[in-house]
């Protein structure tokens, strides 16, 4: 903390310094005149959580510890939203900027038509059946599971803005992130035999789990300006947060059973308190341009990074221990993307 005040000072002082215009080195802080942005923007993002595998397929059953396939989600990219608004205070190099963004997204994979001698053994559940076909008799073993992402984030921050030199334009800021981020898993587990033809018995897991995380915490970052001329400048941003909040899990399946029984069976972990670390990184290439004395805009375009640490639970009742799962494990999560956005100034 000294050393972040003593930083501080050092800047404080050589923003009240005179120094020479010419100096390429020079920093100075803007006076505003005052004035608003708009923001609206595109996002591409896809989403990614190391915890989506949900079937493992061994190609032949007679020999388990010959062969492995681990099949998971993948998910896509998919457009997302983001919109800012900003004040910029009068007689000051500083602004208020309050900004909103929102992603959701569904990813499907299936694994059906498989061949003889597959086995099939479930990550989420106790489910194991073996595809094969014999005179008369026929088993049928299929599986499918979705991902479902939905993230919204709420920034309202302070900035001071700076003039590097001629070319250099910086933004230090610092505020309060809200997040609010749901995933769920679900994923089907199918065996059906047959005899000549005729279906004689099921079965079939349904599972769902799901993890939520809502929290709120301080955010600092600095972004940056580099013009090329032209209009055009390279532009990256860099932020961190820290988010205090709940945490909840939960797992449901519903089975039935070869033998014509079903059950139910539910997991609610109570709800954790904990601190969720947030990264952002944004670089990419801006065109700026006025369109009379009192309106400007920008248009930006470039790669976004969201980074979450320990953001993600997942919570099992498999029992097969040779892949490794536990009851109640945490995961990073991230979104990642391209992005548009277009900038309003007056």
């Amino acid at each position: 903390m000294k050393k972040l005040i003593l930083a501080l000072s050092i800047i404080s002082v050589s923003l009240s310094t005179p120094s020479q215009a010419n100096d390429k080195f020079n920093v100075t802080a803007p006076y505003f005149s005052g004035g608003y942005t708009a923001c609206m923007g595109g996002l591409y993002l896809r989403p990614s959580v190391p915890a989506l595998d949900y079937v493992v397929f061994i190609p032949d059953f007679t020999d388990p510890g010959f062969q492995r396939t681990v099949r998971s989600v993948n998910p896509d990219y998919e457009w997302g939203f983001t919109a800012s608004a900003s004040y910029l205070l009068p007689c000051t190099g500083n602004d208020l900027v309050f900004t909103f963004s929102t992603f959701s997204r569904n990813s499907f994979d299936d694994s059906s038509h498989l061949a003889d001698g597959n086995e099939l053994i479930a990550t989420l559940t106790d489910f194991d059946a073996t595809q094969f076909t014999v005179p008369g008799v026929t088993s049928d073993v299929s599986a499918n599971a979705k991902a479902h992402f939905n993230y919204q984030t709420y920034d309202l921050t302070m900035g001071q803005h700076l003039l590097v030199g001629c070319n250099t334009q910086l933004r230090i800021y610092g505020g309060l992130r809200y997040l609010n981020l749901n995933q769920r898993l679900n994923a089907n587990y199918f065996h059906e035999l047959s005899i000549f033809g005729v279906g004689t018995s099921q079965e079939f897991f349904l599972t769902s789990q799901r993890t939520n995380f809502k929290g709120i915490g301080p955010r600092l970052g600095i972004y940056s300006c580099y013009e090329l001329g032209c209009g055009f400048g390279i532009v990256g941003d860099l932020a961190a947060s820290l988010l205090a909040g709940e945490s909840d899990s939960h797992f449901s399946q519903f089975a039935t059973f070869l033998d014509g029984t079903s059950a139910t069976t539910r997991y609610n972990n109570p709800d954790v308190d904990k601190v969720v670390a947030n990264l952002t990184g944004r670089l990419g290439l801006a065109f700026i341009q006025p369109l009379n004395a009192c309106i400007s805009y920008k248009i930006e375009a470039g790669y976004l990074v969201e980074h979450y640490y320990d953001a993600v639970y997942r919570y099992s009742s498999a029992s097969t221990t040779f892949l490794g799962n536990a009851t109640d494990q945490c995961f990073d999560t991230s979104f990642d993307g391209p992005y548009l956005s277009l900038v309003i100034k007056v």
